[in-house]
Order: structure tokens, then C-alpha cells, then sequence
């Protein structure tokens, strides 16, 4: 070893590993570690589910790192990554580990927050009225009729604790000195169950501006005008109109004195009765001519009544048997004929009438079978062909004698 310690070779790795050392050591005085806090750096969402939307605003960290100085300086926070993996997340609140990655050469000193709450909530959509209110008045002199907004409903998609809040959608129509009609587009508000706005930027809207119509008239004449239903086409024939009922009766028209007062009345759009063979309920628009305004809305609710188109014929004096007796006895009934209403189509009645009345087969019956024969009354029961329904039996009950 002493032989070693003084030969040439040792001599040359010591100055080898000096030198290493010196290099190391200007080095570290030339490049001294140092740190650096990086504030408010964005946390992106990885593998965030579709079905899953964020409630609330974008997570922030504050990030501190450390190593050579010339690495820390030329580090921006473009070069740091931070995330948090929602590939296995649900809907609900629950707390997740900040991820992250950083250029070579550089080590993380420490991270602020270094897990987080974050809220998920499902994503959802639902479909609410759009309403108007107006505000101020037209000019002194002139008046508008009832506006007209399109579409009436609209469809709101976000978070569903969100969507529960949202009751309506609302147009704000200003009438300010108004002399002739007005018709744009106006923005739609969102307004929560309470009545007050919602604005977030997680809602979306389906549209978010509707269509608005305001009609503007000087004042002028008016009158009330009853509503007739315009019944267009044949029912079928084994179908008929029972009752047609329009409310209301009768509407508000105004207009120049000229052109209202030749008016007796206003229809109904066409309803076609051709295919008609249920009764129909619903609001029908009103055909209104040029010039005249209805003061009381454009529609109007239109209830038509279809039944079955049945004629009621009488057999009467049918003779009233006494099926299945005690054996051996013979009974008759008190009275013991009856008179039988019977409905049915009426070409069914016209193809069994003759010259004495109908040809039907139309048998009346008392049935003791199962019951004792004495002095209560029997309930008649009445057989016919399947063309035809039994609406009375006069009597409905006969009594019975040997």
C-alpha cells in the first residue's frame, strides 16, 4: 500500500478525482439551488366522465420548486403540469390528490393544497316555459295588443341541482313610446322558483334570444263578436257529433269603425271531423281578417263531443220465457210480456225492417235455474243478435205463477 501511495499511479487518479471535485465545486458556486413559488396555477380535469360537469369555479394550486438555479430561472409555469384524475370519479363531493409533472432537473419543494374537494354534479336538460312582462307604456293615444313571443318554451341544459332551481324563462318587453308595431329579438332571461334571475355560465340555453311581436294601434273602435267553430268534412258514419262547445263564446275585437263593423262574428280555424272518431279538446286559433285585433288572445278552447251514432228502437210486447223450472212444473211470469229498447246503427235497423215492424231475434227470459220459484221478483234478461245493444228492459223485473 506505502508503495502504492508513492508510485506515479496514485498520484494521477488523485489529481484525477481533485479535479472532478474542483469542477463540482466552481460549478456549484457558478450555479448555486434555488427556489421558486409558482401562485394560482391552473388544475386541469383529466378524464373527466361526459356525463359529469364541474359545479363551481376552476381549481388553483400554488406550487413551489427547487434545484439549480439556471434550471429554477428558465422553469415558467407553462412547463408545469397540474391535474387531478377523474377517470374514476361520480357524481357528489369528494376529495381527490393534485398530480402533477415537472421539467428534468427540477424537484417539487412542496404543493398548496395537495388534495382538494371538488363537487361533481350530473349533467341534465329540461324543457320550461318562456314568459314576457312588460314594462312602461305605448305613446299617449295608441295601444298594443297582447304580445306575441316564439318560441313558448325552451329547452335548458347543466348541472341538474342547477336545473332544479329554474322555474321559467322570461322576455323583458319594454313598451316606451311605442306607435307602431315592434317585432325583433329579444334576450331570455332565466328566472329560479322565487321569481329572482339566474345567471350562470354552466346553464345553457337552447336558444338564447326569442322572436317578439308587439302590435301597436291607435285607439279605435271596438266590439264584442261571438266564436264559431268552422267544422270542415263528414264523421264516419258509424260516429256523430254530440256537443260543440267554444269558450269563450264570444272575444274583443278592435279595429277602424270601418272595417269591425260589418264583423257579426269570427271562426275557428278549419277542424276536420273526416277522421274524427274520439272527442277532441283543445285551443284552436282564431281566423281574424286584416286590420282587426283581438283583444282577448288568438285562440280559443274548442271541446267536440263524438258518440257512437246509435238509433234507440222499441220491440215491444215481447213475450217473457221462464227457462229452466222445477221439473216436472210449468210457469209464467207477471206481466208477462215487455217492452225492450234496443240501439244499433241505423242502416242495422233499416236492413231488419219489414212491413210489420223489425225482424230481429230478440228473445226475453227469466232464468230460475239455481233460484227458488216463489213470489219475489226475477230480473228479465234479454238475448239478441250482436249487431245491437239492450239500453231497457220495461219492466226490468216480472214475478212468477204456475
Amino acid at each position: 500500500m506505502k508503495e502504492f501511495i508513492k508510485s506515479n499511479m496514485f498520484y494521477r487518479l488523485a489529481s484525477v478525482v481533485l479535479a472532478v471535485f474542483l469542477m463540482f465545486y466552481v460549478h456549484s458556486l457558478e450555479n448555486p439551488n434555488s427556489e421558486r413559488t409558482f401562485y394560482a396555477v391552473n388544475v386541469a380535469m383529466n378524464n373527466q366522465p361526459s356525463e359529469l360537469i364541474l359545479d363551481g369555479e376552476p381549481k388553483t394550486v400554488d406550487f413551489r420548486i427547487k434545484g439549480i438555479r439556471s434550471l429554477v430561472s428558465n422553469t415558467s409555469s407553462k412547463d408545469i403540469k397540474v391535474w387531478v384524475d377523474l377517470a374514476e370519479a361520480k357524481a357528489g363531493k369528494s376529495v381527490y390528490k393534485v398530480q402533477y409533472s415537472l421539467p428534468d432537473g427540477v424537484e417539487i419543494a412542496w404543493v398548496k393544497p395537495s388534495t382538494m374537494e371538488i363537487y361533481l354534479d350530473e349533467i341534465g336538460a329540461k324543457t320550461v316555459a318562456l314568459k314576457y312582462t312588460t314594462t312602461n307604456a305605448v305613446e299617449t293615444g295608441f295601444g298594443n295588443f297582447e304580445p306575441v313571443v316564439e318560441p313558448t318554451q325552451i329547452q335548458v341544459s347543466g348541472p341538474k341541482l342547477l336545473l332544479d332551481k329554474i322555474s321559467h324563462g322570461v322576455v323583458n318587453i319594454d313598451l316606451t313610446g311605442l306607435k307602431t308595431n315592434f317585432e325583433g329579438e329579444l334576450p331570455i332571461q332565466l328566472v329560479g322558483q322565487e321569481g329572482t334571475p339566474i345567471q350562470d355560465s354552466m346553464v345553457s340555453l337552447s336558444q338564447d334570444k326569442a322572436k317578439v311581436l308587439v302590435a301597436v294601434t291607435e285607439n279605435m273602435s271596438s266590439k264584442s263578436v261571438p266564436v264559431r267553430p268552422a267544422l270542415s268534412g263528414e264523421i264516419q258514419k258509424n260516429w256523430m257529433v254530440s256537443s260543440v262547445e267554444v269558450v269563450p263564446t264570444s272575444v274583443r275585437i278592435t279595429g277602424s269603425f270601418d272595417i269591425i263593423k260589418n264583423i257579426e262574428y269570427l271562426t275557428t280555424a278549419p277542424l276536420d271531423l273526416t277522421q274524427m272518431t274520439e272527442s277532441f279538446n283543445g285551443s284552436v286559433a282564431l281566423v281574424i281578417p286584416e286590420g282587426v285585433g283581438v283583444l282577448d288572445g288568438t285562440e280559443v278552447q274548442v271541446n267536440i263531443t263524438v258518440v257512437e251514432n246509435l238509433t234507440t228502437r222499441v220491440i215491444s210486447d215481447l213475450p217473457v220465457e221462464v227457462r229452466n223450472p222445477p221439473s216436472g212444473k210449468t210457469y209464467g211470469t207477471m206481466p208477462g210480456k215487455v217492452n225492450v229498447e234496443l240501439q244499433a246503427y241505423p242502416w242495422i235497423f233499416a236492413n231488419a225492417s219489414t212491413s210489420e215492424g223489425y225482424n230481429i231475434d230478440v228473445i226475453a227470459y227469466v232464468d230460475l235455474e239455481g233460484q227458488p220459484a216463489g213470489s219475489q221478483n226475477y230480473i228479465v234478461k234479454v238475448e239478441c243478435p250482436a249487431d245491437y245493444k239492450v239500453a231497457v228492459i220495461t219492466p226490468e223485473t216480472v214475478r212468477i205463477h204456475q
